[in-house]
């Protein structure tokens, strides 16, 4: 069973700190208070929090998704008794430079996350 909480804690921020704190627990999913508490309790877990777009996240996902399964449809067609290579080599150059241009703006979204740091 979970302690009730009857204490309070006040803390004074200014209208910025306020705006990102209500960002941060709503892209989090939590509720403000349970999202302080959180963050104030793992402070010495040396964890970084980082904001980020969760759009944005997702459309990475699935572009990342959508080229891998090219990638296991090409690797399907290689096992067929049907094979052309041309049309396998096309196929998988085109699936190929679609997982890697994926990886590159995952890579980039990080990047930005840790300038925004």
């Amino acid at each position: 069973m979970a302690k009730k909480r009857t204490l309070y804690i006040h803390v004074r921020v200014s209208p910025d700190e306020s705006a990102a704190i209500m960002r941060r627990s709503a892209a989090a999913g939590l509720t403000k208070s349970e999202y302080v508490r959180r963050a104030a309790l793992r402070a010495n877990d040396d964890r970084i929090v980082y904001e980020a777009d969760v759009e944005t996240l997702r459309k990475l996902y699935r572009a990342l998704r959508v080229s891998g399964g090219n990638v296991n449809q090409i690797a399907r067609l290689t096992h067929t008794k049907a094979k052309n290579p041309p049309e396998i080599e096309a196929e998988a150059v085109s699936a190929l430079t679609a997982l890697s241009r994926a990886a590159a703006d995952v890579s980039d979204f990080i990047a930005e996350i840790h300038s925004g740091i």
